[in-house]
């Protein structure tokens, strides 16, 4: 495949800055590694870390989250007969936008490979 990526990097981090996510990328040895922080209007509770590992014709591409929202939900579940039901539904929706997110994500990646292999070509 020869893909670029440090160029697949880039790709990734300019999909998260447009998306208004505070960005923070690194390098450590042959990982790259993202992460991109959410705003309170992207109703996402959770920090995303994005992974990319390997060399340019086998390489993997990771989304890992923390567990807030997975938290938030078994909290509210827990205490709802005190009236903190409104945590399990702010977890919830939270988990919803991470999966829209995650989704948009693998279509980008999709079309982005093959850009970051021509480039490498």
């Amino acid at each position: 495949m020869n893909t670029d990526l440090s160029k697949l990097n880039e790709f990734i981090q300019e999909f998260f800055e447009k998306k208004e996510f505070q960005v923070a990328a690194d390098k450590l040895g042959d990982e790259y590694r993202i992460t991109a922080n959410p705003r309170q209007f992207h109703g996402i509770l959770d920090s995303i870390v994005i992974t990319i590992n390997g060399n340019s014709n086998d390489f993997t591409v990771k989304m890992t989250t923390e567990t807030k929202s997975r938290s938030y939900v078994m909290l509210g579940n827990l205490l709802s007969f005190l009236g903190f039901g409104f945590l399990a539904i702010k977890g919830h929706q939270s988990e919803e936008n991470l999966e829209k997110l995650e989704k948009g994500l693998r279509i980008f990646l999709a079309e982005k490979v093959s850009l970051a292999s021509h480039v490498a070509s």
